[in-house]
This record gives C-alpha cells, structure tokens and sequence, in this order.
C-alpha cells in the first residue's frame, strides 16, 4: 500500500493492488471522511507497487517492474500504461533500484543498477516517452519535501558532496556535506535546505 497527503495537505491519498486491481481512496482530512473511491482492473498485474503520487485528479503509480500507469481519477481514464524501465539504453541489464515520479514536472527519475554493480540515472519524459537526461551521479535521489516545485538532491559518486536539481534534471546548486546525505528537506519559504546525515557507528545522535 502506497500513502501519500497532498501538497494543501486537505487530501489523504491511499493506493494498493491485489494482481491486476487498483483500489485508490481519498480521504478528505478536515471532514474526516471518504471523498472518492476507485476501483480499477489493468491488463496484467500491478503488484509488487513500487510508488505512487497524486496531482489534482490524476494518479501516478509504478510497480517494481517498471509499468507506469496515470489515471485520471474524475472520468476513469487511462492517460498512460507503458513500462518505464523499457526506454533505458541496454534495458535488458538494467534493474530499477528506486523511481521518483514527478506529475508536476510531467518525468520520472529512475535509479538503476546492473548485475556488474554500475548505478545510472536517468529523467524520463514521460508525456514524450523517452530519456531527457542521464545524471552521471549514484542511485541516491532525495525529493525535496515542502518545496512549492520539487527539488531532487543527489549524492556525488566521487566526493562527499550532494547536487540540488530542478525536476528536469537541470542542476541549481553543489553542496558540500560533512557525511552521507539520508534525508533532504526545504523551509517552505524555500529559504533553507536541511540535510541529514548517517551518523557514524555507536555515535550518539541528540
């Protein structure tokens, strides 16, 4: 089951599957109570879910495999069902390690890696279906929480470092940080960006 509140925080998004079902509940927070509910039934199974996203009347939804599916929760329709992991350079050796999906932005950033342990990262278009960008950086992607447009930090490979992008893949910034990045966050005046660390073995963490 994928959890998700919406940026005005009003709407408590629930979304999970059983084989080729979707069943999505919206719960309306200050009335405390049920707004919408949906059910839905692809051609071939959902499970195992990897994420979900709601924006405005459409859900976003990707399964572990890589299928992509955007449904617009008003009328029922289907307004993407493709598999994401399809459009990677040598797909066939790639294996999705993490996907963040983006609907205000319209991409996805996919993480991946291969059997010979090289990781890749790649933004995908996904009106446009196909590879925008490929980030030369390792699979450890933040989305930014409290941002009004989501920023994504990612981890420098080579340097104890993190890069704060825009959706699209354009880099803002370079940082540089004291230890490994495990969590990323914004003051909603997108005045101050806090990142937290991994503490080091048996440190106390106040």
């Amino acid at each position: 089951t994928a959890q998700w509140l919406s940026e005005d925080g009003r709407t408590l998004a629930l979304a999970s599957v059983s084989g080729p079902w979707l069943f999505v509940r919206e719960w309306d927070v200050p009335g405390c109570r049920v707004r919408r509910a949906t059910m839905l039934r692809a051609p071939q199974p959902l499970e195992p879910l990897l994420t979900a996203r709601l924006a405005g009347s459409q859900l976003w939804l990707c399964t572990e495999k890589g299928d992509l599916l955007v449904l617009d929760l008003t009328g029922g329709e289907v307004v993407h069902f493709w598999n994401l992991r399809a459009l990677l350079p040598e797909a066939e050796t790639q294996e999705l390690a993490s996907v963040l999906l983006i609907p205000a932005a319209r991409v996805a950033w996919l993480a991946s890696s291969t059997e010979d342990g090289v990781d890749r990262l790649f933004v995908v278009d996904v009106d446009r279906r196909r590879v925008s960008r490929e980030l030369p950086h390792r699979r450890f992607v933040f989305p930014v929480a409290g941002e009004r447009e989501t920023r994504v930090v990612v981890e420098k490979p080579t340097e104890t470092s993190v890069v704060v992008y825009h959706p699209r893949g354009s880099a803002i910034q370079q940082l540089a940080t004291p230890s490994a990045v495990a969590e990323a966050a914004v003051a909603p005046q997108g005045e101050l960006l806090a990142l937290v660390g991994d503490p080091l073995p048996e440190q106390d963490v106040a």
